[in-house]
């Protein structure tokens, strides 16, 4: 079965008519895949919402489509997850947030650790790698990134939140799954760690304190199966 291309972006809705108004995405199903009229393609609003049919028209800035099927729903994932990350190395961070996404993560919150070396990321690439990971891997809903945060107020911000927290640390726990509620936010620490004081952070504001086996993982694997884990498992 041939792949249906899908797009995110602010679908506007006429009649049978559903257009997508974006000059990147326009550019990139023009040039870059060269998908033809009539050809079916996917629009999707981030939001919950799908529109499927074959494309109508292409301009500069614009898609259009005939709507045939319509799709308003959930993505069939087990929990809301939401990813505190260490900010790492360019290649290592992208690689960690597109990953993460493929897997379910809901939100994502760039942290700013005592071993932090890079302090800043590039919003509008990561929204970028964010969105196509989203196209690629058929998410409802567009996840968030949201402002870069110290560890300090990423862990008040968790804790005002209500909702079940992982900090991981090869100190802690395997059994990350037992009593999590819908709705969780995990930690990951940079490349070189994190410092005592922040593990001691973390177990007094009520984290629970867990590992992902054995072996010791780089951070960006740790974050890819923390958030399948979370996700897509029971």
């Amino acid at each position: 079965m041939k792949k249906i291309h899908r797009f995110i972006g602010k679908v506007e809705i006429n009649g049978v008519i559903a257009r997508l108004e974006d000059e990147e995405v326009a550019h990139h199903l023009k040039t870059v895949l060269r998908i033809q009229l009539g050809e079916v393609i996917t629009l999707c609003d981030g939001k919950g919402s799908a529109w499927t049919g074959p494309l109508q028209g292409v301009s500069k800035q614009e898609i259009e489509i005939e709507i045939q099927q319509t799709y308003h729903g959930e993505e069939g994932l087990f929990r809301d997850v939401t990813m505190y990350l260490a900010i790492l190395k360019s290649e290592h961070f992208d690689l960690a947030v597109q990953k993460a996404v493929e897997c379910g993560v809901k939100t994502i919150i760039p942290i700013i650790t005592k071993r932090t070396i890079k302090l800043q990321i590039k919003p509008e690439r990561i929204e970028h790698i964010i969105r196509e990971a989203s196209e690629q891997s058929g998410r409802m809903f567009l996840p968030s990134l949201l402002k870069i945060q110290t560890f300090q107020e990423a862990v008040e911000q968790w804790k005002a939140s209500g909702e079940s927290g992982i900090f991981f640390d090869g100190s802690g726990k395997s059994n990350i799954l037992h009593d999590i509620k819908t709705k969780v936010s995990f930690f990951i620490g940079p490349e070189g760690g994190w410092e005592d004081s922040e593990i001691e952070t973390a177990k007094k504001e009520g984290l629970h304190i867990c590992q992902l086996g054995n072996l010791i993982l780089r951070s960006e694997t740790a974050a890819i199966i923390a958030s399948y884990t979370l996700a897509q498992q029971k």
